[in-house]
């Protein structure tokens, strides 16, 4: 049996055009909880700063891995994963 010292160890996030969730709410939740492995599953492509505003979210909380399933697109490059914010929480 595996035991996890969390309520939650992993959380999955599917995202498209018409999502609505309250990001900085569920990440503060999935915190709370001791989440430290996200996926986030995006269904369509999001733009630049939509990526970044999201992940920037992240930040200070105790989530610690984040797997990202997105269609290919021009802005993600090495220099766009270097700008963001590192998680101080962890």
């Amino acid at each position: 049996m595996f035991e996890y010292p969390s309520l939650v160890s992993n959380a999955i996030i599917s995202i498209d055009e018409h999502s609505a969730h309250n990001y900085k709410l569920i990440f503060s939740e999935l915190s709370e909880l001791n989440c430290k492995g996200l996926e986030l599953r995006f269904l369509n492509t999001p733009g630049n700063e939509e990526l970044f505003n999201l992940l920037t979210l992240i930040q200070n909380t105790r989530i610690q891995s984040i797997d990202l399933i997105i269609k290919h697109t021009e802005f993600l490059t090495p220099d766009f994963f270097q700008n963001l914010p590192v998680n101080s929480e962890g």
